[in-house]
């Protein structure tokens, strides 16, 4: 009897041992108690027993974060489909993975990947902001704190970050050099970063060998064509700089910005503002541009045309030295600065800003009915901007 009842036992625990099922969810507990040893023998006895399903992929994958065997790990989940219900974790982990070998171009694309599937995901946009910010990205950096501010309360730094972006980004100049030398060594094709790397070469006076070399890749492209054109213009060689925006195509802001100051020299204001306009109506917000299409109009005489334009350079540069004192320790003892900044945002027309530090006055007293006015007229003239801008559309 007893040797029926072993006989029988044994033949339980085989069949225990053969089931993929119970075997895949022994694993995932394994994993979840951080028992990594047993995960990875489980694992090979579930490999033996049946070709990987996307559930399998997925444990694959952990055990190799948990290894910290990442190419395996990036094999892994290279088989997670887009709708499976890990998916998003996979890419964010993925994304996470490509930061850390400075990787960043394969790191965004799993990023963006991630938020497609989940638009609410905080961290994976503050990976991004992270990214950008080492690439220099203006436009993107703004993207994502727009999303940001509709999913959490921004924070000092997040709002001042935000204001800053367009104007006056900048790391500092030896990190970020140390950290554009390890993206450009894993990735020679990351055009950001290469035009990031110029930008910190010029601050630290390289030749114009050096710069040129940085470039060459990038013969074709845009920016970098712009790049060349303002570095031309600022040591004189004018045809060169005419030979350059030749090249580049007619919608690109600083092109046109640049065609615009060109042509100013040459045949004068009224002959200039085609070109500040396009740059204006691509991206209102460069004071670069603003200043430039004011200053045209006021040459040409059309003053009262020119002077919001003008105002509103003015005001940029009333904000940009609030946000430069909002940091010292005099600025962030000021009980009054948040309200400044805001009303500067205001002047400056930098509204979605203007609203986040409003929010910031109200998340120390929630019951100041004055700037609670002032945020419902602000998002009132946020929605009135977006209806015009949806029926020209």
């Amino acid at each position: 009897m007893a040797a029926v009842i072993l006989i029988a036992g044994v033949a339980w625990k085989l069949t225990q041992d053969r089931d993929p099922e119970r075997l895949s969810l022994q694993l995932a507990e394994a994993i979840e108690a951080n028992q990594i040893d047993r995960a990875e023998r489980l694992l090979q006895r579930l490999t033996r027993l049946r070709t990987p399903t996307a559930d399998d992929w997925v444990l694959r994958a952990q055990v190799a974060f948990a290894r910290d065997e990442l190419d395996e790990a990036l094999r892994a989940i290279e088989h997670v489909p887009d709708d499976h219900r890990m998916a998003r974790w996979a890419h964010y982990r993925a994304g996470q993975v490509e930061v850390r070998r400075h990787r960043l171009r394969a790191a965004e694309a799993h990023f963006l990947k991630a938020l497609n599937i989940d638009p609410t995901l905080v961290d994976v946009r503050r990976e991004l902001l992270y990214l950008y910010g080492v690439q220099q990205r203006a436009e993107a950096i703004e993207g994502q704190l727009i999303a940001l501010a509709d999913l959490i309360p921004l924070t000092f730094r997040d709002v001042w970050y935000w204001c800053i972006a367009r104007d006056q980004l900048r790391w500092e100049v030896d990190e970020n050099q140390d950290v554009l030398s390890k993206v450009l060594e894993a990735d020679p094709g990351d055009g950001w970063a290469r035009l990031a790397m110029v930008e910190v070469l010029l601050d630290k006076g390289a030749s114009l060998k050096e710069i040129n070399e940085l470039l060459e890749p990038m013969a074709d492209d845009p920016d970098a064509i712009a790049l060349m054109a303002q570095m031309a213009l600022d040591r004189g060689a004018i045809e060169e700089a005419e030979r350059l925006l030749d090249l580049g195509p007619a919608d690109h802001v600083t092109l046109a910005r640049l065609r615009g100051g060109l042509v100013m020299q040459r045949e004068g204001p009224e002959a200039s503002l085609p070109y500040f306009r396009t740059a204006y109506e691509i991206d209102p917000n460069r004071r670069e541009t603003i200043v430039g299409l004011g200053q045209a109009l006021r040459a040409a005489g059309r003053k009262e045309e020119a002077q919001p334009f003008l105002d509103q350079a003015r005001a940029m540069d009333v904000l940009s030295g609030i946000l430069a004192r909002a940091v010292t320790p005099s600025g962030k003892s000021d009980p009054e600065m948040l309200r400044k900044l805001a009303e500067a945002c205001l002047d400056a027309g930098r509204l979605r800003e203007a609203v986040a530090w409003y929010e910031l006055v109200l998340a120390d007293d929630p019951f100041d009915t004055e700037i609670q006015n002032k945020l419902r007229q602000i998002e009132d003239a946020l929605a009135s901007t977006v209806e015009k801008d949806a029926a020209t559309e």
